[in-house]
């Protein structure tokens, strides 16, 4: 709350709110790579369970009826042995009792890791690579999409615009930290 960004002004993504923890860098950045790591699940556990508490009056006020996970392709996930995100529902749950549905979307083909591109790769190398599992019905539902991080939210874009075709009402964001697009990380000090 309270972060600048200049891609949320010009009013360019699919979903309606952001929120974020944090500002990614310092002790909150260490912990998402961290929790990202073989042997980090239950460390993504406790940071849903920390965003609940952080957020929980917030979020209820928005009626939200599904929470769902930013997934990961198998083969990143097979090398973690979990869904980061995934983890950090169960956590959240704790706090927010909301259902979810770990399993909904399906990242279909590689990506390359978005923090290695530009601003202008990330849009390309997302673009298509997301589906919902068949067999879901999302009309009329609010969702919250939960991930670790959004810099440009390319991603995010993406999994909302899949969320959105598929009938649901309303998608917005919840994330451990913001990484702020370059032009805004001189007005947090970064």
């Amino acid at each position: 709350g309270g972060l600048p960004c200049s891609f949320c002004h010009e009013g360019r993504y699919p979903f309606e709110h952001a929120h974020a923890l944090g500002v990614y860098r310092g002790f909150l950045r260490d912990a998402i790579l961290f929790a990202k790591r073989p042997g980090g699940g239950p460390l993504a556990y406790k940071i849903g369970q920390i965003l609940g508490d952080a957020f929980a009056a917030q979020l209820a006020e928005h009626g939200y009826s599904l929470l769902t996970a930013a997934p990961v392709h198998w083969r990143r996930r097979l090398r973690r042995g979990f869904n980061g995100a995934e983890l950090i529902i169960r956590g959240l749950q704790t706090r927010l009792p909301v259902p979810a549905s770990g399993g909904l979307l399906v990242h279909r083909r590689p990506t390359r890791k978005q923090a290695m591109l530009s601003s202008s790769q990330r849009g390309r190398n997302v673009k298509g690579a997301f589906r919902l599992r068949p067999g879901h019905d999302l009309a009329g539902q609010q969702i919250l999409l939960v991930d670790d991080v959004m810099t440009t939210g390319e991603t995010a874009g993406e999994l909302s615009r899949v969320l959105r075709r598929a009938g649901a009402e309303r998608v917005d964001l919840l994330v451990v930290a913001r990484g702020l697009p370059p032009a805004d990380r001189k007005d947090v000090g970064t």
